[in-house]
């Protein structure tokens, strides 16, 4: 892989010593939030194992500020990491077999797995094939031939199918557990840690681009990143002082791997449908290197305009059926789709296919990233820091607009809980991960920032009308947000904190 090379390499991996070094928040919350969960784990890794754990991997998740569904088209996204995560507690063990258990065992069971990083995920789409692709993901291509055991504790506080990355924060972190287990750490370098990471989650079943991945590993503290791929590099954003970002759980669960056919997919799908008949239209058919949207864009040297233009010229409005691209192509639709996953069981499952709304969305959307990047890095004059606050605002609520009536990846509860959000003081609200429910992304003022979470518990998750099943505490389900640090492999031995 190619390394931006106006940045500094991203080096390799090493260890932490403590948990300070990791996360963003005063020390007053090191001491409240972060040592007791590290504690627990620990006695409870002791209480299962009889000893203490040798390490921990964490792994953030992120919420994405802008920028949804482009980046599997090529284009630059624009999130930041979290400071929740998924933290595994881990020692070697000289047995050769993999101990895998959860802090929340009643839904997720002790399993025993081999150390083999190429073993067959299982058939039921469950949470361990997440593991068993992390785990692949740090190790293969390493060299190494004899794969240690290894005794492990997994615990999450990222909300799941929520939009927020937890299925690529367990990746990460279970990527980085194998590798430390096996002592390569400070031997693979980060950026090849994440195509590995990407291309081993990829074969769970989702067709994703690559940025939960990317963010989990490079992540920053006090920076939101503009990130590029192919190849990855990544840009520090600078948010507007004084504003902050408000996370909150729609709590209408978005679950990617059971809906693989419809969902997410599907937009992959269609995007690539949409790519394949502008260059046939084009002449261009012949070109298989100008895979993306972006590379299509780049080939011709056009502005996000001209392409929405070419997308106006080349695909009707109208929805296609199967024999409509069969028609196009001149043959069966899945030639076109070849390296996709799933791409049958989405053919399979759907009768229409939009083509024009999505590539309007990822022309549109592509630019307004571009442009939330370059308000955030501009702190000249020319605007006031309440007017580029506006504007990044005002660029939210665009973005989900398009994502809602282009993209059609909202939902009920998403769109009431964002308008509520608006209501209540945010400059700009939107969905934030892949959509159909999850988590919104509000821009407010940091002055504001509790009384606007007051008020949307209240009126949202207390609100009786609602009908909704609150399990844990508030603040689980809406919190503000800073940029945290990436994956990191804590090494507590000269420690008391445990």
């Amino acid at each position: 892989m190619e390394i931006n090379p106006t940045q500094p390499s991203p080096n390799v991996f090493n260890f932490a010593s403590h948990i300070s070094d990791v996360y963003t928040c005063t020390p007053e919350a090191l001491e409240t939030i972060h040592m007791p969960r590290y504690k627990e784990v620990s006695s409870n890794f002791q209480k299962i194992y009889g000893i203490k754990p040798q390490f921990f991997a964490r792994a953030p998740g992120r919420v994405n500020l802008i920028g949804e569904h482009i980046d599997y088209c090529g284009y630059g996204v624009l999130p930041m990491a979290l400071e929740q995560d998924t933290l595994i507690a881990f020692s070697p063990s000289k047995d050769q077999e993999i101990i895998v258990n959860h802090m929340l065992p009643s839904l997720f069971p002790p399993i025993k797995l081999s150390t083999d990083p190429f073993q067959k995920q299982r058939d039921d789409k469950s949470y361990i094939n997440y593991f068993i692709a992390g785990y692949k993901a740090g190790l293969v291509d390493t060299g190494t031939t004899e794969f240690t055991g290894i005794k492990l504790l997994i615990s999450g506080n990222l909300p799941q199918q929520a939009g927020l990355s937890s299925s690529s924060s367990f990746i990460v972190a279970t990527g980085m557990m194998s590798m430390a287990a096996n002592g390569l750490i400070g031997q693979v370098d980060r950026t090849d840690f994440i195509e590995k990471c990407i291309k081993c989650e990829r074969e769970t079943g989702t067709a994703g681009g690559g940025m939960d991945q990317t963010i989990s590993v490079l992540g920053k503290k006090g920076n939101a990143l503009y990130i590029e791929f192919n190849p990855i590099k990544s840009t520090d954003v600078q948010l507007p002082p004084g504003y902050c970002f408000v996370v909150a759980n729609s709590l209408t669960p978005s679950p990617k791997l059971l809906t693989l056919g419809t969902r997410y997919n599907k937009r992959a799908v269609e995007c690539r449908l949409a790519l394949n008949i502008l260059k046939k239209k084009l002449d261009l058919s012949t070109k298989p290197e100008l895979g993306n949207f972006k590379k299509l864009q780049d080939h011709f040297g056009y502005s996000f305009k001209e392409m929405l233009g070419l997308v106006d010229q080349h695909i009707k409005k109208e929805p296609f059926s199967i024999k409509d691209l069969e028609e196009v192509f001149e043959g069966p639709v899945i030639n076109q789709l070849s390296d996709m996953p799933n791409a049958g069981l989405v053919l399979e499952s759907n009768s229409e296919f939009f083509l024009y709304l999505r590539a309007q969305h990822v022309f549109g959307e592509a630019g307004r990233v571009i442009e939330f990047r370059d308000i955030c890095n501009n702190d000249s004059k020319e605007m006031s820091l309440e007017e580029r606050a506006k504007r990044l605002g005002d660029l939210m609520n665009e973005s989900h607009k398009s994502c809602k009536e282009l993209y059609d990846c909202s939902s009920e509860q998403l769109d009431k809980l964002i308008n509520l959000a608006r209501t209540q003081g945010a400059l700009g609200s939107r969905l934030t991960g892949a959509g159909w429910g999850g988590c919104c992304v509000s821009l407010v003022k940091e002055s504001e920032s509790e009384k606007f979470i007051q008020e949307i518990m209240n009126q949202y998750y207390m609100n009786e009308e609602e009908k909704l099943e609150i399990k844990d505490d508030l603040n689980m389900y809406i919190f503000s947000s800073y940029p945290a640090s990436g994956a990191a492999v804590l090494n507590p031995e000269h420690e008391v904190w445990l």
